[in-house]
Formats: structure tokens, C-alpha cells, sequence
């Protein structure tokens, strides 16, 4: 299901894992060693290097494979659903039980982690960030096309479609994870379907 992370070697994904075990340990990520995350994935310390250079190459591309791991889950429930509704509202609560659990790539990207040592293998992670997009793009046209088909929505140009989804969607990740976190999360997602369709009208 997720052909994003077809290129990771089994090797690789037991160090991403490695790392998701250690955040739902509640270990600080900006603290951890290289021999720790070793360690939770199973493998040697010399073993790691083999694969990455540091440890925050480590960490910035385990944010890439939590992105395509949910990317991939969040179409999965979408396709469950027959109706614009429900595929939206399908997105909007998986994505609130991630915010809800330690190991998911929200809370990930907003861990103590060090951005200026983490950045630069962010940036090198380009490329894998444009194909993700890509595919963001590609999942969000064809939801669109569903409420189109449906009446609820109006076609519109299609990067006014996506920009209104993606603000839709941090506007929603802002209740749920930002400073003045919003306790009713179905009340949240209510919000942001009616944003949704109101802004696409």
C-alpha cells in the first residue's frame, strides 16, 4: 500500500521503527544516542552507518517515512467511504488519533528536536517531499472530484482546490496540536469540513 517507502530497505525501515519505539517510550529525541536507536532497532551501532550518516539524518528521514506510513493509512480509511462526507470526515479523525498519540509524525515534527541540525537533511529530502506533495495533490483532486460529482462542492481551478484543502487541514492540525489546543476534536473537524465546502462554493 505504501509505494512511497518502496526505496527503504528493510534495514532502514527497522531504524525508522527503532525511533517510533522510542518516542512511544517517551524518550527525549534530541537527548538519544545513535547506540539507542540502534539498540530499539535491533541492529548494530556500526550497522546504523552503514545507512545514515548521523543521527539527525536518522531522525529527519524517519519524518519522511511517518509522513508516507500516514499518508498512506489516511487513503486507506478515504476509500472505505463512499461519500465526499465521509471520506473527509474519515481523513479528519484518523488524523486526530494520530495527533493523540505519541508516536505519530505531528508530534514527531514538534518534539524538542534540534530544527538547524535536523534542516539540512530535511532540505536534502527534497525531492522525497515533492513526491509526497504530488501525491497529496493527487488524493485531494480525486476527493474533490467526488464532492463535485455529488453537488456538494463546485469545481474550481486546481491549486485554489488543494490550497483550500491544505488550510483547511493545518488550520484543523493547529486545534489539535497548537498552543490553545481545542479539547472537542469532532467539534474541530466539524469546523473544517464546513470551511471546506464553503470555501469551494
Amino acid at each position: 500500500m505504501n509505494r512511497m517507502n518502496r526505496n527503504d530497505s528493510e534495514k532502514e525501515i527497522a531504524i525508522y521503527e527503532g525511533v517510533r519505539k522510542l518516542i512511544r517510550q517517551n524518550v527525549n529525541l534530541s537527548q538519544v544516542t545513535a547506540s539507542e536507536i540502534a539498540q530499539a532497532a535491533g541492529i548494530g551501532k556500526g550497522t546504523l552507518y552503514n545507512y545514515f550518516s548521523t543521527k539527525d539524518e536518522i531522525i529527519a528521514r524517519t519524518v519522511f517515512y511517518l509522513i508516507d506510513q500516514h499518508l498512506a493509512q489516511i487513503q486507506a480509511c478515504m476509500e472505505c467511504q463512499k461519500h465526499f462526507e465521509d471520506k473527509c470526515r474519515a481523513a479528519l479523525d484518523f488524523i486526530r488519533v494520530q495527533a493523540n498519540q505519541r508516536d505519530s509524525q505531528l508530534h514527531l515534527m514538534l518534539m524538542g528536536i534540534d530544527g538547524g541540525q535536523v534542516a539540512p537533511f530535511l532540505r536534502q529530502g527534497m525531492e522525497r517531499m515533492r513526491a509526497t506533495m504530488q501525491e497529496v495533490e493527487r488524493i485531494v483532486l480525486m476527493l474533490a472530484e467526488t464532492g463535485v460529482a455529488e453537488g456538494v462542492i463546485v469545481r474550481q481551478e486546481s491549486g485554489y482546490t488543494v490550497q483550500v484543502f491544505l488550510s483547511a487541514l493545518m488550520g484543523y492540525c493547529r486545534c489539535l496540536c497548537g498552543p490553545r489546543k481545542e479539547t472537542d476534536g469532532v467539534m474541530a473537524a466539524q469546523r473544517a469540513y464546513q470551511i471546506l465546502v464553503k470555501a469551494l462554493n
